[in-house]
């Protein structure tokens, strides 16, 4: 059988970007799920299931302005604070450190509702997600379901919060 000039290069175009692929080329990345809106950063967020979590931060030093917000993709159903404020008066938090890692946290009020948004790693456990507190009790805890994903480059916020003498975080209750 003959087979026509044609009919072969098309063949080994169509071939040639999974033969690019298996070369170990990159493929883009998916863009993250985040509630963040251009001209904000990304400080942390990830998907808890069917809702996504992120905390978006806009501007920097002790002007940046911070939110956390919750709800379905492209559906935000909670904010806090609500309008976005200066971090000093946003959102208290801190670091503390474990044997073969760390954690932060970020404890953002509204009203008698306390969402506590946390990172941590230790030795054989990783844990990220988001905590509701009520009047100082833990009332619900969603754990990030996807890898938390940040363009922000570092833990800038807590460069201007305090622990408001808070207890600290509970990484794993």
């Amino acid at each position: 059988m003959r087979t026509s000039v044609p009919c072969l290069v098309l063949l080994l175009a169509s071939l040639v970007p999974d033969v690019v692929a298996a070369q170990g080329k990159p493929k883009p990345k998916p863009q993250p799920q985040s509630h963040c809106v251009t001209g904000e950063r990304n400080y942390l967020s990830c998907s808890l299931g069917k809702k996504v979590l992120s905390v978006c931060t806009q501007g920097s030093g002790e002007e940046m302005t911070v939110q956390y917000r919750f709800g379905a993709l492209g559906k935000v159903e909670k904010k806090a604070p609500d309008p976005a404020l200066p971090v000093a008066q946003a959102v208290t938090g801190g670091r503390v450190m474990f044997s073969g890692g760390g954690g932060l946290w970020l404890r953002f009020k509204s009203g008698d509702v306390t969402y506590v948004v946390f990172s941590g790693i230790g030795r054989g456990w990783e844990s990220e997600g988001v905590a509701v507190e009520k009047d100082g009790k833990e009332i619900a805890r969603l754990q990030c379901k996807s890898a938390p994903f940040s363009d922000s480059g570092g833990d800038e916020i807590l460069d201007f919060t305090d622990d408001g003498g808070m207890p600290e975080f509970d990484f794993n209750p």
